[in-house]
């Protein structure tokens, strides 16, 4: 399977990082009937959470197979379904026909990619109907956090692109996995390029999955 992000797909099952939490501005956005993916839906936690607010229709991928496996399990003890609503796949290439879903989400995906984000926004502009959007929420550059600083400009002494980093086991020094924090400029430009156009934005703070604080992004785009 085609992959964009180094590392991720070492994590297993429910311990792949899931730190952020659906914004109160993407229900402006969608209906009950709504039909939603999430790319990057790891081991379904945002999935579950919008069947808990009664939204029925929505997949979730994932390149992850742990995750995957992770998430139909959970699905199917809490529904008593058979059926599987995710699924192993590449943002890349989704497996979807184009014109498909009312929304799609990318909440905390684009930190995991560091590469080919023009081909994965126009995937996703593919599979989007017309007048559907685009919610994603993630980090923006932190250069004014030392620990982010120092992560930056080692990432940069690597060779990686400016805003990407290394993260190593405390334990082994070796590298766990890399990712990226954007600036808003970035996401809106890969956005534009997939003939998207910015419908909403917000700066926010969030939390990442070892409790720091940090600044980050929030947009809707509209196809």
């Amino acid at each position: 399977m085609m992959s964009v992000s180094s590392g991720w797909d070492t994590f297993q099952g429910e311990k792949i990082p899931s730190s952020l939490e659906l914004q109160a501005e993407i229900y402006e956005y969608i209906e009950k009937e709504s039909k939603i993916l999430d790319v990057g839906c790891g081991y379904g936690k945002t999935v579950f959470e919008l069947l808990k607010k009664d939204f029925k229709s929505i997949q979730g991928i994932d390149p992850n197979e742990t995750g995957v496996n992770a998430a139909n399990t959970t699905y199917q003890k809490i529904t008593n379904e058979q059926k599987k609503i995710f699924q192993v796949a590449s943002a890349i290439s989704l497996p979807f026909e184009k014109d498909t879903f009312d929304l799609v989400i990318t909440q905390a995906f684009w930190t995991a990619i560091i590469s080919q984000q023009e081909q994965i926004m126009t995937e996703i502009h593919k599979v989007l109907k017309p007048g559907g959007f685009l919610y994603i929420t993630d980090f923006s550059q932190n250069w004014q956090i030392p620990k982010y600083k120092n992560r930056y400009e080692a990432g940069l002494r690597a060779g990686l692109p400016r805003g990407a980093f290394q993260v190593f086991d405390e334990k082994t020094g070796k590298e766990k996995f890399q990712a990226k924090h954007y600036t808003k400029e970035e996401l809106e430009n890969f956005a534009w390029q997939a003939s998207f156009k910015t419908k909403l934005y917000k700066s926010k703070v969030y939390k990442t999955q070892t409790g720091s604080t940090v600044n980050g992004h929030l947009f809707i785009f509209q196809k």
